[in-house]
Parts: C-alpha cells; structure tokens; sequence
C-alpha cells in the first residue's frame, strides 16, 4: 500500500489480525490505549528514538504491538489473545534478520 509519503506492506489474515511493514517514521496516531500507558507526547518519544518497542490492547480487546528499528517501522494489530505467540515468533524473525 502507498499513500501520502507512507509504503506499507500489510498482510492481512482470515481472523482481521494482520502484520505490517512501513517506512512511517512519525504515525499520525496510536491506539487509545497507547495514550494512557505511554503518555500523550508517545508520538514524539516515537520519533525521536532509534529503537522502540510499545504494545496493548484496543478497544475491541486484540492486541497490537509497534516496533520502530531505526527507518523501519514493524508490527501486528488485531491479534487475538490465542494468536498473541504465533506474531511474537514472526516478529522475532524479523528482529533476527536485523542482527
């Protein structure tokens, strides 16, 4: 997907949960619940740090998790709890490859 100055590949699954990849260095918004465990200014801690891991759960109860390295931006959205370890290992394979 390309839109705006944003290339994502998005890879969608038969449940809605899905996994990504971008080039989006400064998200326009988080999930709600990423304002309230990490603080209103996670946008700009998002940015401004080379490495950053944040997670929850949105609203319908899935979880989601962001992972910025460096110009790449990595993560899962709309997990539910049972698949919570099958994206844990697809992320790990991708933090691998990174080394």
């Amino acid at each position: 997907m390309s839109f705006e100055n944003e290339d994502a590949n998005v890879y969608s699954y038969s449940d809605s949960s899905r996994i990504y990849f971008s080039d989006n260095l400064k998200p326009s918004s988080f999930h709600k619940d990423a304002y309230q465990k990490y603080g209103s200014d996670i946008n700009l801690i998002f940015l401004v740090k080379d490495t950053i891991t944040i997670s929850g759960q949105d609203e319908a109860g899935k979880y989601w998790k962001t992972c910025k390295w460096y110009n790449i931006v990595y993560g899962y959205a709309q997990v539910p709890f049972g698949n919570i370890n099958k994206f844990e290992k697809i992320l790990k394979s991708f933090e691998s490859i990174r080394k």
